[in-house]
Formats: structure tokens, sequence, C-alpha cells
């Protein structure tokens, strides 16, 4: 028996001709995710607006701010579930509506000594991509627009959230 040279060859060609297909459109594929990424960057880093509303809270003696898109909604923080085994920041998890939040103190984030006896009135419930998580906060101050009053702070919630304290090893 002979091996079909000219055959063989002719699936290798049309093989071939199928692989550099799909480095085509793979190719086509990568400039649209580039021209995706530059955008989102291009309109994160424009200034934001100044009428932009952010909820205003406090944690201890300090007040601070975040975008009122961020929070999904602010709840009285009823029973919360200790954590054992994991850094004091994080003060327990509540449940509301079927989902499960870790409930975080910002205090040793913005440099401000926490206390690890305080109990929290309130939940500011955040859910996005990056992660699902509560601030604590001790009151709402209520909702800003434009310039902060004096002694706020704005949180950069990305910053926070990306913030390497936050992993637990398992």
């Amino acid at each position: 028996m002979s091996l079909d040279w000219e055959g063989a060859h002719a699936r290798l060609r049309a093989a071939q001709e199928r692989l550099d297909a799909i480095d085509q459109e793979i190719g086509d594929f990568e400039t649209l995710l580039h021209a995706r990424a530059d955008a989102i960057a291009a309109a994160l880093s424009r200034p934001r607006a100044a009428g932009a509303d952010r909820v205003v809270f406090s944690v201890g003696a300090g007040r601070y701010a975040l975008e009122a898109t961020a929070i999904a909604e602010v709840i009285d923080v009823g029973r919360l579930t200790p954590l054992p085994g994991v850094p004091a920041f994080y003060r327990g998890v509540l449940s509301h509506r079927g989902i499960v939040y870790p409930l975080l103190d910002i205090r040793p984030f913005v440099g401000t000594p926490d206390d690890a006896q305080a109990a929290f009135a309130y939940a500011l419930l955040l859910t996005s991509p990056a992660a699902t998580v509560a601030l604590g906060a001790d009151a709402i101050d209520g909702i800003e627009s434009g310039a902060l009053p004096a002694g706020v702070t704005a949180l950069d919630l990305g910053a926070l959230l990306a913030d390497a304290r936050l992993i637990v090893d398992g």
C-alpha cells in the first residue's frame, strides 16, 4: 500500500489555510479588545462631573464620601456573623436579599485607628465586578453634589477594592 502524498499535502494545505483564517480572526478580535480597553481607559481618566452625587458617611471620627452610583443600597446592620481567622477589619458577614456581604471597617485603609469593639449602625452595600462587599458606617450624613464639605474625604473605591490586604489565604 502506497501513501497518497498529493492527498496528504492537499489536506495539510487546507488545514494550514483554516489555521491562517483563525489567526486572522483572532488578530481582528484583539484589535477590537484593545480599542475597547482604550475607550474605557479614556472614559475613566476624564475628570468627574462636578455635580456627581456622593453619599457622605461617618466612621469613627472620620467623614467619607463615595459616589452614589457605587452604592447598591444602605441598610441597618442587623445580625452580623463573625469570621474567625481573618484580619480585624473584616468585621463579619451579613446577608441581605440572598447575598452574603463581608462587612469591612475602612479605617485601616485610610490611616485612622480602628476600634474593634465599635459596632456599625449601617452598611453601605457595594456590588461591582471587582467585589461584593459592605462598608461599615456609624452614620449616613447625606448626599452631596458638587464640592465636598471641609473635612470629608472622597474615597477611591477602585483603589480600596484593589488593596492586597483584602485577600485572605484559605
